[in-house]
């Protein structure tokens, strides 16, 4: 399993010409630097909000690219095949149609994520990649954040302003998803994590953040394998900020799916 470094600030989101990203800073490069190199790869961007990833790819020579949200009105790219899509349902997608699907900021807005992760799946073919991020509710200053005011950080609309929440629709954040919950959504679809990055680190975590840190690493030993025990509490899932997961469509993981080890709520932790 990789680790992604944070890209150079020269490939930032400030740096790239194209339309707004709707997303936290430094979330579209890092999710950028994990797609395949094969340029002919069928792509999709879903949900695509303005473009910018499409836009991304599309600069950078992909000449297979998608896009699908639940609304065009700000979709800034002409030229681009443009699919309306309800991710509260099935999409119109074939099975094993596409060989990368990127979600940005999408399963935090959605009331059941195991849908999505099981419908995201099932349009991807063997041996493809799909790539999620979402906001870090296991980092050091998201717990200390909800054990201090009750909500985690990029939630707070959900916690004492639900009128404001309600008013922005399918752009709130409704679902906060714990990186070992989206892992388990993925394995029980048969997808493979195999690089998790986020978006930025916090510049120098406090002596809080340091001993919450020493805290899970001590508590998570009794219960994780050792294998999530690595990712759980490497920096990323720490002191990270938003985590980008690339998941591969596994063939192995399937079989074991299908064998009814998925039932199994042991086995990954």
């Amino acid at each position: 399993m990789i680790f992604r470094e944070i890209p150079d600030t020269k490939t930032s989101s400030r740096e790239f010409q194209g339309p707004r990203e709707m997303a936290a800073s430094n979330t579209h490069p890092v999710a950028f630097s994990m797609i395949t190199k094969d340029k002919t790869a069928r792509i999709l961007d879903m949900p695509c909000g303005a473009g910018a990833m499409a836009g991304r790819l599309i600069a950078a020579g992909f000449s297979d690219v998608t896009c699908a949200d639940i609304d065009k009105s700000s979709f800034a790219l002409d030229g681009v095949r443009f699919v309306k899509v309800d991710l509260r349902r099935s999409t119109p997608f074939p099975d094993g149609s596409l060989d990368v699907v990127i979600c940005i900021e999408c399963i935090e807005h959605l009331e059941n994520p195991f849908h999505l992760v099981r419908e995201l799946a099932r349009i991807l073919a063997q041996g493809g990649e799909v790539i999620i991020s979402t906001p870090n509710v296991l980092s050091t200053n998201a717990r200390s954040k909800f054990l201090s005011a009750g909500y985690f950080p990029h939630f707070s609309d959900l916690a004492f302003r639900w009128d404001y929440n309600i008013s922005l629709g399918f752009q709130a954040h409704i679902m906060p998803v714990p990186f070992c919950w989206l892992q388990y959504m993925a394995f029980l679809n048969g997808l493979e994590l195999v690089e998790l990055g986020t978006n930025r680190y916090a510049r120098r975590p406090r002596l809080k953040d340091r001993l919450i840190g020493q805290i899970v690493k001590r508590v998570s030993r009794r219960f994780f394998p050792a294998e999530h025990y690595e990712v759980v509490t490497s920096d990323v899932v720490l002191y990270g900020d938003i985590l980008v997961a690339r998941f591969v469509k596994s063939r192995a993981l399937e079989s074991l799916k299908s064998g009814g080890i998925s039932g199994g709520h042991d086995v990954l932790f």
